[in-house]
């Protein structure tokens, strides 16, 4: 068997749902960008998450643990703290973003690039998922069988998880712009993402200070 067993699927897709849904920047990210954005911003956001965590947790596999081991602690401070900064420009950026109307006066593929590109780095610099991916995802692979078509699978897996959450939650919040509706309200939710981002990064700042 090239990949995890069969029996290992539900138990995985399980965990990957319940990590997924939880509240956390990546969610914070999404939201904000489909209530502030349209929903082509909102599938640029969501692809730059995705990409983000195949990448943190294909790295985590191949040799995250290898180098949190032989460094101890420090990579992980490092990540932490790669982690602050990623939320701070976030914060700033929606802090100072332009009204919605605004985004048709600039060049648009400009504008989504940007907010790939930030989905990507803000799960390349992510330590939960980091320590997630290697604390659970080990037990689901079979060292007698080759590996790479395995973590493939898991890493399929995981994408379509994020892919279906955040998609979900990218829709619900398409629906409560309606509600808002007006540049007040979409303002008023680029401040509330702001703050938000601010405040994970000053919980994640005061954890590393304080450990």
């Amino acid at each position: 068997m090239l990949v995890p067993a069969m029996s290992h699927y539900p138990l995985f897709l399980s965990l990957s749902l319940i990590t997924v849904l939880m509240p956390g920047s990546a969610v914070l990210m999404t939201l904000s960008t489909a209530l502030t954005r349209d929903r082509k911003a909102s599938v640029y956001a969501i692809a730059g998450l995705i990409c983000g965590s195949c990448i943190t947790c294909a790295a985590a596999m191949l040799g995250g643990a290898a180098l949190l081991a032989s460094v101890e602690a420090s990579a992980l401070r490092a990540l932490e703290l790669a982690s602050v900064g990623v939320l701070a420009y976030l914060a700033v950026r929606a802090w100072r973003a332009a009204p919605l109307p605004a985004m048709q006066d600039q060049p648009q593929r400009r504008v989504l690039r940007r907010i790939f590109v930030s989905g990507l780095m803000l799960q390349c610099v992510n330590p939960y998922l980091l320590v997630y991916v290697m604390a659970t995802w080990p037990q689901f692979l079979d060292r007698a069988q080759p590996l790479p078509l395995q973590l493939l699978a898991l890493l399929g897996l995981h994408a379509l998880v994020t892919l279906g959450v955040h998609s979900g939650y990218a829709a619900l919040a398409h629906r409560a712009c309606r509600w808002l509706g007006g540049r007040g309200g979409a303002l008023q939710m680029r401040r509330f993402g702001a703050l938000a981002y601010l405040g994970f990064g000053a919980s994640l700042a005061l954890r590393l200070v304080g450990g």
